[in-house]
């Protein structure tokens, strides 16, 4: 088998050659990683099985609005990047109200599904079964709340009435990041160290314990915008919609009930 390093642009014989390759190099991947604005869904997906929107439901969703999922902790992607609980806390507050809603992070004016003045940002600790998908774990998503009446975008529009399959991209800069290994090797104590503490809370554990390395981002900042894509870096990041409601037909006594009470002006 062959392991290729992303970071590194290099394959590797060994899984054990490339992690060493890579500690090596520890310090100038972090400084890359921190220079570069990403777009998520450039990197590549992994994917996390199919989106069941019966089980997503259990997220409140306010009428009228929609809650696209922007991004997910406790999920390796495929740059082995691993983002975990709190890496957006600080940029949502200082970003609230100046991130946009865009088509596939474009710039143009045409392509902005909602305007920085109508995009609610919050961060909500769930689980990815609540998300709508089949793994155990918790997770912390970041979230759009957008009113349906502030969107801008015919082409977003129609996406969303009809409730298709799409996904979401953030447009971020890491801020903290820190290397883990999965090895007892004495030179890598620091970072096996790191991954004991964060491999518990993954959801894909298994390509984790394919690659035994990756990257723990801790924080990250939002950056203008994030984007409805049709495939993302990470795709646990639907868009949530109202829970549909089913009104039972009122029986005749209930009717007639009702009239009284609306002829007595009561309640």
């Amino acid at each position: 088998m062959v392991y290729k390093s992303i970071d590194l642009n290099e394959d590797f014989d060994t899984k054990e050659e490339m992690i060493k390759a890579v500690f090596e190099k520890k310090a100038d991947i972090i400084a890359f990683k921190k220079s570069i604005v990403y777009k998520s869904f450039e990197k590549g997906q992994l994917s996390a099985g199919l989106f069941n929107q019966a089980t997503s439901k259990s997220i409140s969703v306010k009428n009228g609005f929609i809650r696209p999922v922007i991004n997910t902790t406790n999920f390796l992607d495929s740059h082995l990047d691993n983002h975990v609980k709190g890496l957006f806390v600080k940029s949502a507050k200082e970003q609230n109200g100046k991130i946009r809603y865009s088509l596939d992070h474009s710039t143009k004016i045409a392509d902005v599904i909602a305007y920085p003045k109508d995009v609610q940002i919050s961060i909500i600790d769930t689980t990815f079964k609540n998300l709508g998908y089949d793994y155990e774990s918790s997770t912390q998503a970041l979230i759009f709340d957008i009113d349906k009446t502030a969107i801008e975008n015919d082409t977003a529009l129609k996406v969303i009435n009809k409730q298709l399959p799409v996904q979401n991209s953030v447009t971020m800069q890491y801020v903290q990041i820190s290397l883990a290994i999965n090895s007892e090797e004495e030179e890598y104590a620091e970072e096996f160290k790191t991954w004991k503490k964060h491999y518990p809370e993954l959801a894909n554990k298994e390509f984790a314990d394919e690659m035994s390395i990756m990257w723990i981002v801790s924080e990250a900042k939002i950056v203008n915008e994030s984007s409805m894509v049709t495939q993302g870096s990470n795709s646990i990041t639907p868009i949530l919609y109202t829970k549909d409601i089913e009104i039972p037909e009122l029986t005749e006594e209930q009717k007639t009930s009702n009239a009284y009470k609306a002829w007595l002006g009561i309640e």
